[in-house]
């Protein structure tokens, strides 16, 4: 390979890590803003491959003429950019910034090796001692207001994503009803109300929850929700709550602000946590190397040129596959942590509900017993975050699942609901033992079922939806503990949007079904598509 005969030794020692530097800014910053330790081995093994990446740029940047040096060395810029920020979206973005990085380098190709390596450096050095980011949580004291009411009961509002209905387990998975017969007792001996057959009207969470928090049983997606800012446009329950006299607490994830909405809804403290943070992992059973490879899979996640070439891989694979010839996978994956960032707050979940007050509503929404399954039924974490499977298996596209890929994410989804069952059983029991909250309302519920559902609710496969689709798309948990509601199960099919409206605007859910508005679920089209209603369909050996 040829050199460059001029370049000075100092250039050129100074040009093997220089990229590797350039490349550790981003990651460390990375590190530090979701508040990771920079000591532990799998940091260091994680920046270990960053570092490897680096030095291979950097041994063309130390022996390549001046021409290439320059291309090489604006292109671990670009990289570097890409992975800290948000700027590049296409490789044509990314074409234009190596250029623009280029042509000023190229007047300082001489010293390309150490100007990198001492800015870089530089940058290291005043990053590490800066206080841990809030990557992964954030808490804010948004309006002080006035003190809340003492006169008014606690209200806790608990909801668990993708938490199915208890009567839509799917028997071929639990033949005995031992998992639903839990729920339901977990739920009964607290002194709750059960509603067995409850179910979402939407198939995803934004819709869900939006609406029913606006007390609605709309079918327009984006009514209540702006998906480029993730927040609601409005909040009628929390705007209620807080004109009764209710001061409002809010733990939340970052994939659906109720903190901030266009009406102004009054919110008096938000937690928000990050669902996709290595920090859920840090302090784990689970081993280094997982964790590092982890780690590394979520920087690398950061890059939109990564996510391209990744896109590329993978459908490139999906080729392959068809062909009769197997890929190996993507060698920087990173695990789903959504359900494990979940369960690291339960401990500050149960912290905070004992030292809620009269007058007080604490709302939470978490990713339990949401995917990835990454927890058994005695919530021991398995043990490799990029082998955590999600509702659907990808390679079937289309169509969401086969018969044997429901079977295997059933079996672990129903795990994983024991386990959330278990820790919010567990909390709550303390809690309301408390003087302070055995008189509280407290609401818990779902957003739509498990959704490992064969295929997708939507108008195209309207004519292929059997009743087991309807059920895993739709059917939820709602269960509620307040004083005009006796312990118990009730197995009439009712929306959560309309059992929930009850609560707040009567403080009762009525008898009979005289007062049901609608027991249609909502089937979305393509495009601008008018939503369509369709009544919710329960299996006939339900």
């Amino acid at each position: 390979m040829p050199t460059t005969p001029s370049m000075p030794i100092m250039e050129r020692r100074a040009s093997f890590v220089a990229c590797a530097l350039v490349l550790l800014v981003p990651f460390i910053i990375f590190v530090k803003h979701h508040d990771y330790s920079l000591l532990s081995a799998e940091t260091w093994l994680a920046g270990g491959v960053v570092g490897a990446l680096g030095l291979v740029l950097g041994v063309l940047l130390a022996v390549l003429p001046s021409a290439p040096r320059v291309l090489i060395a604006a292109s671990s810029l670009v990289l570097s950019v890409d992975l800290q920020m948000d700027w590049i979206e296409s490789e044509g973005q990314a074409a234009l910034l190596l250029v623009g990085s280029a042509v000023p380098l190229w007047f300082v190709r001489a010293r390309l090796g150490r100007g990198f390596s001492f800015v870089a450096a530089v940058m290291i050095a005043t990053t590490i001692p800066l206080a841990p980011g809030d990557g992964f949580l954030r808490e804010e004291v948004l309006d002080p207001g006035v003190p809340p009411s003492r006169e008014l009961p606690p209200i806790v509002h608990l909801v668990l994503d993708e938490h199915i209905a208890a009567d839509a387990i799917p028997m071929e998975f639990d033949p005995n009803g031992a998992l639903a017969g839990k729920i339901v007792r977990t739920y009964v001996d607290l002194g709750f109300q059960v509603y067995t057959r409850a179910f979402s009207r939407h198939f995803t969470t934004a819709p869900s929850l939006s609406h029913l928090v606006n007390l609605s049983s709309g079918e327009e997606s984006l009514e209540f929700y702006a998906p480029t800012t993730k927040a609601l446009r409005a909040n009628a329950y929390f705007n209620e709550m807080s004109k009764r006299g209710y001061r409002i607490d809010v733990l939340q994830t970052d994939y659906i602000d109720f903190c901030s909405s266009d009406d102004e809804a009054t919110v008096e403290r938000c937690v928000t946590y990050t669902l996709e943070s290595p920090k859920a992992i840090e302090g784990t059973a689970i081993g280094t190397l997982p964790k590092a490879r982890t780690i590394a899979g979520m920087y690398f996640q950061r890059s939109s040129l990564f996510k391209e070439w990744r896109k590329r891989y993978k459908a490139m694979a999906r080729r392959s596959r068809a062909a009769g010839l197997d890929l190996p996978a993507w060698p920087l994956r990173a695990g789903r942590m959504s359900t494990v960032s979940s369960m690291a707050l339960l401990p500050r979940l149960q912290s905070e509900l004992a030292s809620v007050q009269p007058g007080t509503l604490y709302f939470a929404h978490l990713l339990l017993p949401h995917y990835p399954y990454a927890f058994d039924r005695r919530c021991a974490m398995r043990p490799s975050p990029v082998e955590w499977l999600t509702y659907k298996d990808a390679a079937l596209r289309p169509t969401r699942n086969d018969s044997e890929s429901r079977a295997e994410r059933y079996a672990l989804y129903l795990e994983q609901l024991e386990c959330t069952t278990s820790r919010i059983g567990d909390i709550l029991q303390e809690v309301l033992a408390t003087e302070t909250l055995r008189d509280a309302i407290v609401i818990v519920h779902g957003d739509h079922g498990s959704r490992i559902n064969v295929t997708t609710p939507n108008q195209a496969n309207l004519h292929r939806m059997h009743d087991v689709d309807f059920t895993d798309a739709f059917a939820t948990h709602f269960a509620v503990r307040m004083p005009s509601a006796k312990p118990g199960v009730d197995t009439r099919s009712i929306a959560i949007d309309e059992l929930f409206s009850a609560v707040v605007r009567q403080g009762a859910i009525p008898d009979g079904s005289e007062w049901i508005a609608s027991p249609d679920v909502v089937i979305t089209g393509k495009g601008n598509a008018k939503a369509l209603r369709r009544p919710m369909v329960w299996p006939a050996d339900h």
